[in-house]
């Protein structure tokens, strides 16, 4: 999750990216800008809307500048209202944006389209307690 959240950090300016045969090398301190003008709301993995499943991975993000998450909570719907069990990683500071992360109870061996609505509560950013959800729908591509 982290060299993740350095990739989709909106203020990164500089990347540089090496490869071995057997090694490879990501380098992402260097300047930061401001983010673009159209910079998303916040940076989520899996992103809001379709991914295929091979790339959701086990381990889900949600970054938001200025966010703190000490005391927010993650909860998850699948498509039927069905609660999705959840489990939140202890934060961790120093890669891109403040992030939550949670591994989600979900199969790995999706057939259609499965959707996903993430709730994130209790999000704490310049004195205010804000709420986001969004929704993942994903999809299987066959080999």
């Amino acid at each position: 999750v982290g060299h993740r959240r350095w990739i989709l950090w909106p203020r990164l300016q500089e990347i540089g990216i090496g490869s071995t045969s057997d090694a490879n090398a990501m380098w992402v301190i260097g300047n930061a800008a401001s983010p673009p003008a159209d910079a998303p709301e916040f940076i989520s993995w899996p992103p809001e809307g379709y991914l295929p499943s091979r790339f959701a991975f086990q381990r889900w993000s949600f970054s938001k500048a200025g966010a703190n998450f000490n005391e927010a909570s993650v909860s998850m719907e699948n498509e039927n209202g069905n609660s999705v069990t959840v489990v939140t990683e202890d934060l961790q500071a120093g890669f891109g944006d403040p992030t939550i992360v949670w591994r989600p109870s979900i199969p790995n061996n999706i057939q259609d389209d499965v959707s996903y609505t993430v709730f994130i509560d209790n999000v704490k950013i310049s004195g205010e307690t804000l709420s986001f959800e969004y929704q993942v729908t994903l999809f299987n591509v066959p080999n």
